[in-house]
Parts: C-alpha cells; structure tokens; sequence
C-alpha cells in the first residue's frame, strides 16, 4: 500500500486479512436494523475516496437520520501535524494511499452531522480517539494559545477517562460537549493494538456475536450502546481494552436507545 512506503513503516497483512468478512457482519448488521449499507475498500479507499463518500452522505442525511462509520483496518499514531495534541501524536486510519488524520475526522463530522445520530466503530489499533475532539484546534494560530488549547484537552481526556471506567454501571455519564453527537467504540487505547486475523477483527467479531445471540433469546430490545460496549469490553479484555465515549450535548437521547435501531 502507497502509505507504507510515504511513512516507512510495516504493517502486518494477516491482520486486516479478514477486513472482508468484517464488512461483510456490519453489512448483516446494518441491514438487519434497517439502515443502507455503503463501502469502500481496497484500492477505491483512499483518503480522498472517503472523505468524498462521507460527504455525499451528510449532503443528503436528514436530521434525526443514523449514520453510522465503521472502519476496519490498520490504525496507527504519527507525530503531531499542527501542535494540538498533548500527548504529541495524531491517531489515524491507514487508508490505501495514506493516513485519514484524526482532525478530518473531526471536520466531517462538524460540518455535516450536526443534527443527526453518529456512531462511530473502530476496529484498529491506536483506535481510542480516532475521531478527535475539542474544536479549540481549529482555532491555533499563535502560541499563547497554547495553554488554553492543553488545558481543554486534559479536562476532555479525563472526562473520556471517566466515561470509560462508568459504562458498566449503566448509569448516565457526562456528555464531552461537541456541536456534533457521537457514540463512539473503538477497538483499543490510543497507545495499544487490537488484535485481528483472517477471520476478521476481535471487536467486530464479538460485535456480531452479541446482536446474533441477543437477538436468539429475544433480549436485544433491553441493549443500550453502554451495555452492548459493556459486554465487548468483557468478553475480549484479555485480549484488549474496549473505548466506549459518548460526546455531544444531547447523546443521551439516543445512548439508552437499542443499538443501530432506525425503526
């Protein structure tokens, strides 16, 4: 792939082997709750390719509409581009010909999903905030902005801490605030990896896994987004560490719903 030459870097191909089979239980998923299922991948998926796709997705989503994101692949962390990260890195997704920037991420998801319901399903590693948060980025352009900029990144990375440790009390927690709402599970922290193989990742796996049981017993209707990232969480935390955030001032409307549910 075109990135790993650009950065000089390896990336394992038995891991993103089963990147297919992943797409293909989100299709099941997607279908089964009633949404349209769209994707992108091999060498279609580029940066370019699915920045336009989201796009054209937010020109036509009405509010109150889901969209969901899900990705599958290598995730990674490179030096920090624009100094707005405290902990120095940008967590990105490995695209065909190069990396999809935490802080894109970020943009889409402002300028178009504003109004509707956002999930967002990452089965990679470094994958804990890979949609970015905190809009004072945007707005650096001198260093004495710098403190500001830090401090609001701690206190949203202690909320999200927080958030993390609360989501098997099934309680509500406090909403990170963000124009735009978004439920987000990621495979693993920014700093570890996930695990995944030819028959697809960890976390999408045991995903499926649950709604298909769930479902077998009749008590998928009693699943929340806090319960189902609970049981994901659970069930591979041997393997690696479920990130489960809920950001934007009213997720709540929608956290305590049955997941994925249009219907």
């Amino acid at each position: 792939m075109a990135y790993q030459a650009k950065y000089n870097v390896s990336f394992s191909d038995y891991a993103t082997s089963g990147v297919a089979k992943d797409l293909e239980r989100m299709k099941r998923i997607a279908l089964r709750n009633g949404h349209i299922f769209e994707k992108i991948t091999n060498e279609d998926a580029t940066v370019e390719n699915i920045k336009k796709k989201i796009s054209e997705i937010g020109g036509i989503i009405k509010e109150g509409d889901t969209f969901v994101f899900y990705f599958s692949g290598h995730g990674a962390e490179l030096p920090d581009q624009n100094g707005d990260e405290e902990s120095k890195f940008d967590q990105v997704l490995a695209a065909y010909d190069d990396y999809l920037v935490d802080d894109e991420v970020y943009k889409l998801l402002n300028r178009y999903f504003q109004k509707t319901k956002n999930i967002m399903i990452v089965d990679a590693c470094h994958s804990s905030s890979s949609y970015k948060i905190n809009k004072s980025f945007l707005d650096f352009k001198i260093d004495k902005n710098k403190r500001l900029r830090f401090q609001n990144e701690i206190i949203a990375d202690r909320q999200l801490e927080k958030q993390n440790s609360l989501i098997c009390d099934f309680g509500n927690i406090e909403d990170i605030n963000e124009d735009f709402n978004l439920i987000y599970i990621g495979a693993a922290e920014d700093s570890a990896e996930a695990s995944g193989g030819s028959n697809g990742g960890l976390l999408t796996i045991n995903l499926e896994s649950i709604i298909i049981n769930a479902m077998a017993v009749g008590n998928w209707n009693s699943y929340t987004y806090p319960r189902l990232a609970c049981e994901l969480r659970t069930r591979i935390s041997l393997m690696q560490n479920v990130q489960y955030h809920e950001i934007g001032k009213s997720v709540n409307k929608y956290a305590n719903t049955i997941p994925f549910k249009t219907l």
